[in-house]
């Protein structure tokens, strides 16, 4: 190859597509050494542990249809086999198939229109500030994405194929890449099997649409021959109409028997997929975050309907299909697996196999333009062979100038919240759709930026043979510290919980127990001594994740460990394993209990827990959960009778109801104790007799 070639259309478009692989693969490396932000991801990760451990992924999970994602974690394990654990060795297959997408993206482009097409669609993945953002997680879009375009490769190849053993292999080849799509991610290929449905329509409507015509039309009709026979079964003239009343019927039928059709639906999904789908219904916000982030790129793919028009490619029309379809789907479908509560952002990770095509269809609207505006120069050219040699270098530079300039330069005035952030908080950060390497890419998808590692890595170094470790996010700690046994959160959302028996749950596919109130939470520390790492505030409210009381159980029973927090983590360590330890460390970290606690014996301070502090509203839920547990231990029967009324009183909805404000300080107990003389005596009928018994003196003095 001689240095000349470079100067020539073939050499400047290689010169370009590579530019773009450089550029593009070092803004989807440069940060993939940096803190696993995406919990999702921490999910992935877990199953490549699992291949490593057992040779497949274990995902326990109630939703097979969301988290039924093999191959992916196969790839991930991997490259932690050749690498070691890292959030490079992670994220590397993620980025690698970003990489790969961008040349792939110009093959595509090249052989459905020209090379000009190919170099648009090349920059548009190269930059996308969307396609960087998921090539640095380790998720499995990337590779969701790969496949889909090299389905449409292979479509199209298949389409302009004229030899029948060809069009066999390329067959095969796309039923080999769908079933690629479905274990990469079931729940997202069934998104878009009616995309593929809808392209195939289109395509099967431009390429035979003169038989269809045909079908249709009687005599002197266009399409239809010089003496058309009359129809077997079907005269000409009624055949649209009978299709056309078909359809209608089909349509009125489904909408009639709306109810059991979903009933029915239902019921076989509940079957195959082990949970019952939520109502099917529209979601908007897909829709708005297209307009209100990519409005070029719709406005450019509605523009590609006037020169797709022009050349009545079939396969461009499915293209059309598939773009209209995948819109249509995602945002009905969606609603199906999952549920999204009010407030929280749209997941626009759904859209990135539909966000491909749509850069597809702009590059086409895009090399139209351009070439209608190169055609209006070239008359006035003087030297236009020289035009035509450069245009693939010319055409690259355009294209670039178009996409990262004005993003660059002129503000889009689209913000999203990087909320819980490591520094600052709830910080608004500017967002563009192409870039160089953007700073914050994460920000796209609004996810947690709490620093796990840090506080795992520091409980991993300290860690004591049987510490167990808890969290208000299992996934992203596991990575890190390795089993997580309990996943502690008030506020959990109902889907993402297994049922284990007994009153007891589990955070799909992390084996942590859900503890979701404070005699649980308390509960893990009277048995345990282990580690907390909290993504939620240290101090104050913490929302519904450690409401009130619940957020006062580490702040008051768990040491601090500032080596491992940071502004966007806490993490506390707990070796008090009775709760008498836990008492002790109440009394002398709450500051109004810090002097009574000084001159107090410990059996004072036993009896303030079970006969004060259970009426105070502040101690109420952190020492009711001891009571039993202190009891046995205090001397006095007075002061252990006293507590265990009041422990019953506190624990019987039944005897508050006919008691009420008892637990207020400055309640008379006459009432109360001469109830519990009565049923201690046997002379009130009650199951609570053989607990109050051994205290008859006491209440009935």
């Amino acid at each position: 190859m001689r240095w000349g070639w470079f100067t020539t259309p073939s050499g400047l478009t290689f010169l370009v597509v590579t530019t773009f692989v450089v550029v593009g693969g070092y803004s989807r490396l440069v940060a993939l050494g940096g803190v696993s932000e995406w919990i999702d991801e921490a999910q992935s990760t877990l199953a490549a542990f699992s291949v490593l451990q057992h040779g497949y992924p274990v995902v326990v999970a109630r939703q097979v249809i969301d988290n039924w994602e093999p191959l992916y974690p196969y790839i991930e394990a991997a490259s932690i086999l050749l690498l070691g654990h890292s959030n490079f060795a992670y994220r590397l297959p993620s980025a690698i198939l970003g990489i790969a997408l961008i040349p792939i993206a110009y093959w595509l482009g090249l052989r459905i229109r020209d090379r000009f097409v190919g170099i648009t669609l090349a920059a548009m993945v190269a930059f996308s500030t969307e396609y960087i953002a998921w090539s640095r997680q380790a998720r499995w879009y990337m590779l969701f994405v790969v496949l889909i375009v090299v389905g449409l490769l292979l479509a199209w190849t298949w389409s302009h194929a004229s030899e029948g053993r060809r069009r066999r292999r390329y067959v095969i080849g796309l039923a080999l890449v769908a079933a690629g799509l479905a274990v990469t991610s079931i729940g997202l290929f069934l998104l878009y099997v009616p995309a593929m449905l809808a392209g195939a329509l289109g395509f099967v409507l431009a390429a035979r649409g003169d038989r269809l015509r045909a079908f249709f039309a009687g005599p002197g009709e266009p399409g239809a021959s010089a003496n058309p026979p009359e129809g077997r079964f079907i005269p000409y003239r009624y055949r649209l109409w009978v299709v056309l009343l078909g359809l209608f019927a089909v349509v009125a039928a489904v909408v009639y028997e709306r109810n059991w059709l979903i009933g029915v639906g239902s019921g076989f999904f509940t079957q195959v997929l082990g949970f019952a789908p939520f109502p099917l219904s529209w979601d908007p916000d897909y829709g708005t975050y297209l307009l209100d982030f990519y409005a070029p790129i719709v406005a450019l793919a509605f523009g590609s309907i006037y020169f797709i028009a022009r050349r009545k490619d079939p396969f461009e029309v499915g293209l059309l299909g598939f773009a209209a379809g995948a819109f249509v789907s995602v945002s009905y479908l969606i609603s199906l697996t999952t549920i999204r509560p009010p407030g929280q952002p749209v997941q626009p990770r759904h859209l990135l196999p539909l966000l491909f095509v749509l850069f597809l269809l702009s590059s086409i609207t895009i090399v139209g333009v351009l070439r209608w505006l190169a055609s209006r120069i070239g008359v006035k050219w003087p030297h236009r062979r020289w035009l035509d040699r450069a245009a693939p270098g010319i055409c690259g530079v355009a294209v670039v100038a178009m996409l990262v300039l004005p993003s660059a330069v002129l503000p889009t005035g689209n913000y999203l919240n990087n909320y819980r952030a490591a520094t600052p908080v709830n910080q608004e950060l500017p967002w563009v759709p192409f870039s160089l390497a953007p700073e914050n890419p994460w920000a796209l998808y609004r996810t947690p930026q709490a620093d796990y590692q840090l506080a795992a890595e520091y409980a991993l170094d300290h860690k004591a043979p049987g510490d167990v470790m808890a969290t208000t996010q299992p996934f992203p700690v596991a990575v890190y510290y390795g089993s997580v046994q309990y996943y502690v959160r008030a506020n959990a959302i109902a889907p993402f919980l297994y049922p284990l028996g007994g009153g007891q749950f589990e955070y799909y596919g992390s084996g942590a127990v859900w503890v979701y109130n404070t005699t649980q939470f308390e509960s893990l520390l009277y048995n345990s001594s282990g580690w907390f790492v909290s993504d939620v505030p240290r101090t104050g409210t913490a929302g519904g994740a450690l409401p009130a009381q619940m957020n006062v159980v580490p702040a008051y029973f768990m040491a601090y460990e500032p080596n491992g927090s940071d502004p966007s983590i806490t993490l506390f360590h707990w070796n008090r394993s009775t709760p008498s330890g836990l008492l002790e460390a109440l009394a002398t970290q709450d500051p109004t209990l810090q002097n009574f606690s000084r001159n107090a014996t410990f059996q004072e301070l036993l009896g303030w827990a079970v006969t004060t502090g259970v009426r105070w509203f502040f101690y109420r839920d952190l020492v009711i959960p001891m009571t039993p547990y202190l009891l046995p231990l205090i001397a006095s029967s007075g002061t252990r009778a006293l507590g265990t009324l009041f422990y019953v009183y506190n624990t019987q909805p039944a005897v508050q109801e006919e008691f009420p404000g008892a637990t207020n300080r400055s309640y008379n107990d006459t009432a109360l104790l001469a109830w519990a003389c009565g049923v201690a005596s046997g002379q009130l009928p009650s199951g609570l007799h053989s607990i109050l018994a051994p205290y008859k003196s006491t209440y009935c003095q």
